[in-house]
């Protein structure tokens, strides 16, 4: 399945499945940005879309082995304690 995106008001695309959620995990495309799934007739908000539902970024922190705490330095980085 591919997608056209809205974004500052250009209309970009087509991205595969995988493109869109990597650009949502990234950040670059929000919830409440404008696309058109393929074989749909009309635009919808990201979040209106079931296909592109990702798994927020807090949740996606690895686990910290047992008796350790989990100290977050940046979006993209955990360190062990």
């Amino acid at each position: 399945m591919n997608f056209h995106l809205v974004k500052d008001d250009q209309q970009l695309g087509p991205y595969s499945l995988e493109e869109m959620k990597d650009l949502l995990l990234q950040g670059l495309v929000l919830t409440t940005d404008l696309v058109l799934a393929e074989g749909h007739s009309s635009w919808e908000t990201v979040d209106k879309v079931a296909e592109l539902a990702v798994e927020p970024p807090a949740s996606r922190n690895p686990a910290a082995p047992s008796g350790q705490q989990i100290k977050v330095v940046s979006p993209n980085l955990a360190l062990s304690s």
